[in-house]
């Protein structure tokens, strides 16, 4: 009997591991309900600029006011990432997404009673603090179940979160708020938040893939573990973020993440003010940039993969590839500001501030494929840190050119999108010049044999 029972809780165990197995049936189930989490991220962030109009009308905030307020949302959004990457090394990362939406919920209830400037400003910035490390979180979850070169794929799914989010919750926001009013779209969105965690604590997992932690034992025969590469050493915190690669992601995404900041708090009210579209149809509209950034990801995800398959190096595929795809956007944003037929520019504007944006998951797998899995959390929450700081100078930056203009439609909002396509381009020139993952190998390979050498 004994012998019976063990036999089988070993197949039990069998079971169990093969189904946690690096891109297995409970893999996929995890990156959905991640993309699922960042989906309700950016959703978030998209309520305040579907909401812009009315809460500046009914609390005469200004447009410099309004500025302060988006901005004031990444105060502590690069601190924080970098903090929370930093813990979700050392604390299981189920755990610490469970948390981070939790604060969403519980920062826009405030907003749901008789808010005002100050305490919208408060409730930014609480909201912003808890969505700072949400994307390097999310992606250091998913990369814990695919190896480097399957990663471009999840990777890419996740960074549809963003786009997702927009093109999904903007009709659906915009649709309560002309009908029940601004605080009602902040309503579903706590509600949205709570539910979400509830599933999470239900089927979220962290991986196997270069880590122990919350992968289940192997039971008796040790073959039916699945085969997970010995975790590299450990680097020093200044090699992590001081190589070339992790350098031109973090300045690629900078650029990607202006251009991403102005879509969701700023090209709301340009729609209605700058191009004259009606108040109704912003809600639509306003998706399209975010269809361009999804077909984006998408693309570039599997073509990386592809690339990569077909023995194209690592630079090559997420590096040059992506930096290409940037300067186009940077391209188009230069031009679309000239344009005068509003459905042109809208167009124009679509692609140019939409497809940079893919960058961030390429991103994102080229430093997981130069940084150990036990560190991989520090690395990518110092990029999002770095990179997110562009959410803090490109919403002010608009505001202050925007407000004080003789003509803000001609004049405010083409300078400020005229600066973000120069910055676009400065963001491909870093991710075709500066990332190279097989160089940045190299050197930690050849600096280990260095230090081996030396204590012989």
């Amino acid at each position: 009997m004994n012998d019976s029972a063990t036999a089988s809780d070993r197949g039990s165990a069998s079971r169990r591991v093969i189904h946690d197995e690096p891109g297995g049936k409970k893999a996929w189930v995890v990156i959905v309900m991640l993309l699922l989490f960042m989906m309700i991220n950016f959703a978030d962030k998209a309520v305040l600029g579907l909401s812009a109009t009315s809460i500046q009308e009914e609390f005469g905030i200004t447009n410099q006011q309004y500025g302060t307020i988006s901005s004031a949302f990444f105060l502590f959004f690069s601190l924080s990432a970098a903090l929370v990457g930093y813990l979700s090394d050392k604390f299981n990362p189920k755990n610490v997404v469970t948390v981070l939406i939790a604060i969403w919920a519980v920062s826009m209830i405030p907003v749901l009673g008789p808010a005002g400037f100050l305490v919208i400003l408060i409730s930014r910035v609480m909201l912003g603090a808890a969505e700072g490390p949400a994307f390097g979180v999310a992606q250091h979850v998913g990369m814990s179940w695919f190896e480097d070169k399957k990663r471009n794929l999840p990777a890419a799914v996740l960074g549809l979160g963003a786009p997702m989010g927009v093109v999904v919750a903007s009709p659906i926001l915009g649709w309560v708020i002309v009908t029940f009013g601004w605080r009602y779209a902040f309503g579903v969105m706590i509600l949205i938040s709570v539910v979400w965690a509830i599933a999470w604590m239900m089927l979220g997992k962290f991986g196997p893939v270069g880590s122990k932690l919350d992968t289940p034992e192997p039971a008796g025969d040790a073959t039916s573990a699945p085969e997970v590469a010995p975790e590299p050493a450990k680097l020093s915190y200044w090699r992590l973020i001081g190589n070339g690669t992790w350098i031109g992601c973090a300045l690629s995404s900078f650029a990607a993440y202006w251009a991403l900041s102005l879509l969701v708090a700023w090209v709301p009210p340009y729609l209605e003010n700058g191009l004259g579209y009606s108040r109704g149809s912003i809600g639509m509209l306003v998706t399209l940039p975010w269809i361009a950034m999804s077909a984006s990801a998408v693309g570039m995800g599997l073509f990386v993969q592809y690339l990569l398959r077909r023995g194209v190096s690592s630079r090559g595929a997420r590096g040059v590839f992506p930096g290409i795809v940037i300067l186009v956007g940077g391209v188009l944003t230069l031009v679309f500001v000239q344009v005068d037929t509003p459905w042109l520019a809208l167009l124009l504007m679509a692609v140019g501030l939409g497809a940079p944006a893919a960058c961030l998951t390429t991103a994102v797998t080229a430093l997981s494929e130069v940084t150990p899995a036990n560190q991989r959390g520090f690395s990518l929450g110092m990029f999002v840190a770095f990179y997110s700081l562009s959410g803090v100078v490109a919403p002010y930056l608009t505001g202050v050119l925007v407000g004080p203009a003789a003509n803000g439609v001609t004049t405010g909002y083409m300078t400020a999108f005229t600066t973000t396509g120069i910055v676009i381009l400065i963001g491909a020139a870093a991710s075709i010049l500066l990332i190279n993952p097989a160089r940045e190998l190299r050197n930690f390979g050849a600096r280990a044999a260095k230090i081996d050498a030396t204590t012989v």
